[in-house]
């Protein structure tokens, strides 16, 4: 009889263990649910979108360019620069990328993609579980 309460003691320590252990995961899959958000991850591009788009207007007819617009017109540039050297030449050098000029730009640019993406599906779930 008395290792048969033992046992049931056992039992039930292990039981509160294994509650225990289920409830950390849970909190842990909240988390992770909590903090992967298509929210979470607008707000972690923000910033960088913003800094990109900073410009200082002077008057109402004129202002500084943005970090985005200068990037976006020195690219251009190098990529035209390219474009004008002889076919012998451009076939050595290697193609021409956004990070070469600027890898926020680039990661920006990426991660905007991806989030509208997300965006996109989202709907379409959305739309699907409703009909």
């Amino acid at each position: 009889m008395v290792s048969l309460l033992q046992q049931m003691e056992l039992l039930q320590k292990q039981q509160e263990i294994l509650a225990e252990k289920i409830k950390a995961e849970q909190e842990r899959q909240q988390k992770l649910n909590d903090e992967s958000s298509i929210e979470r991850l607008e707000e972690l591009i923000k910033p960088i979108t913003e800094s990109l788009d900073f410009s200082i207007k002077f008057s109402p007819t004129q202002h500084e360019l943005s970090s985005r617009e200068q990037l976006n017109r020195k690219y251009e540039q190098l990529r035209l620069k390219r474009l004008s050297r002889p076919t012998q030449t451009r076939a050595i050098s290697r193609p021409l990328n956004k990070f070469d000029i600027n890898s926020t730009l680039a990661c920006e640019e990426i991660f905007t993609t991806i989030l509208n993406i997300l965006k996109r599906q989202e709907e379409r779930i959305a739309q699907l579980e409703s009909s």
